[in-house]
């Protein structure tokens, strides 16, 4: 009962004021780089994570497994479901009013196959990069990191135990 008490403050939190705060800070500043709007993103979803697994575990090597692994199935996951924040002609629907998609997954992704694969911006090939080849890099990432019997055997010996 408190974990579920911890997680629904965790989501007004995250909702009511960590986000529009986001938003309203990236506004302000158009130039913030999008490698840090990322980390700043994931930071929140990983500490929550990473406790998570310490207190069922007891174990710094497994949480962070744990929390990597699970960060890497949720943007793997999220990237491949709508709503998206690169449009099929290749474009990024970042709006005036709205910066929030420079937080999301799927724009990170675009921004890193820009920035290293040099794939433009404005073509459909970065729309089809980002949501095939960011989803499967990521799940490929989480499964390499979960894929540990003896991670989940102390994961559920924590719960159970």
């Amino acid at each position: 009962m408190l974990f579920l008490i911890m997680i629904f403050g965790w989501i007004l939190f995250w909702s009511l004021w960590a986000l529009p705060a986001f938003n309203s800070y990236l506004m302000q500043r158009p130039e913030f780089p999008v490698w840090q709007s990322f980390l700043l993103h994931q930071t929140g979803y990983w500490l929550s994570l990473f406790f998570i697994g310490y207190i069922l575990t007891g174990e710094l090597p497994k949480s962070l497994r744990f929390s990597i692994g699970i960060i890497c199935l949720l943007i793997a996951w999220e990237i491949s479901v709508p709503p998206t924040c690169i449009a099929p002609d290749g474009n990024a629907l970042i709006t005036s009013d709205n910066q929030l998609c420079r937080l999301g997954n799927d724009f990170f992704v675009s921004w890193m196959l820009n920035s290293y694969l040099k794939i433009p911006y404005g073509q459909p090939i970065m729309f089809y990069s980002v949501y095939i080849i960011g989803t499967l890099a990521f799940a490929f990432v989480a499964v390499i990191l979960l894929k540990e019997r003896e991670l989940w055997e102390a994961l559920i010996g924590g719960i159970f135990g």
